[in-house]
This record gives C-alpha cells, sequence and structure tokens, in this order.
C-alpha cells in the first residue's frame, strides 16, 4: 500500500470512527477541511485525556506519515530523549492546530534544508 492509498483509508475509517464514537457536532467536517488544508496530514478529534500524567482537554490532532522528528510528538508528555517519532501536532481549536502545523511544517523545511546542505557538500567531495 502507498502512502497516498493508506492517507485514504485512514481518512475513510475516519467517518466510521465518528460515527462509532460520537464525535462532536462538525468535528468531521472540521477534520476533512484540515486535510484539505494541509495535504499530507491526517487530522482527527480527539476526545478528553484524564490518565495521569497525560492529562489533556478535548481537541483536534493531525497526524504526518511519512515524518519522523525529534520534538514534535504532540501527544507525547515524557521526555524523548532525542529520539525521533512520528510527527503528531495537537490542539485544543482548529487555529490552534494549524498554528502548530505551521510550526512543525517550518521546522521540517529547516531539517530538510540542513540534509541538502550535507548531501550537497559530500557530492562535491566525491567529484
Amino acid at each position: 500500500m502507498t502512502a497516498l492509498e493508506g492517507v485514504a483509508l485512514r481518512r475513510r475509517s475516519r467517518i466510521v470512527v465518528a460515527r462509532r464514537t460520537g464525535w462532536p457536532a462538525g468535528a468531521l467536517a472540521m477534520c476533512e477541511s484540515l486535510d484539505a488544508a494541509h495535504p499530507g496530514w491526517c487530522a482527527s478529534w480527539l476526545g478528553p485525556n484524564y490518565g495521569r500524567g497525560w492529562e489533556r482537554p478535548a481537541g483536534f490532532a493531525a497526524w504526518r506519515p511519512g515524518w519522523w522528528m525529534v520534538g514534535c510528538d504532540d501527544l507525547r508528555r515524557l521526555p524523548q530523549g532525542g529520539i525521533a517519532r512520528r510527527v503528531v501536532a495537537w490542539g485544543p481549536s482548529v487555529a490552534e492546530l494549524e498554528a502548530r502545523i505551521a510550526v512543525i511544517e517550518a521546522l521540517h523545511a529547516e531539517e530538510e534544508a540542513k540534509e541538502e546542505q550535507l548531501y550537497s557538500a559530500i557530492r562535491r567531495g566525491l567529484r
């Protein structure tokens, strides 16, 4: 299965999850509009978490399949210790989620630019 097929499957599954778990009115439409506004991201609504050490109010989350970065997993509360993890953005509102997505996309672009500089220097050295 390609990455795009996986995203399409997750989006179809989201409809079933929203119906079965009782998402609030409008949450599914907001997730679909987030997906349209941010290609490559897969948005979802998450109910509140009352688990000790993991407490958070209800809100929206978005995953970026294929991206792994240090410090960009908003649902993980424990220290990450420099380990690259799947990119997850979270916000209690759509506006806050979109702001967090923008920050993560800027960090990712910066990371890719540094990587390209490194590989460019390596290619120059090999010639």
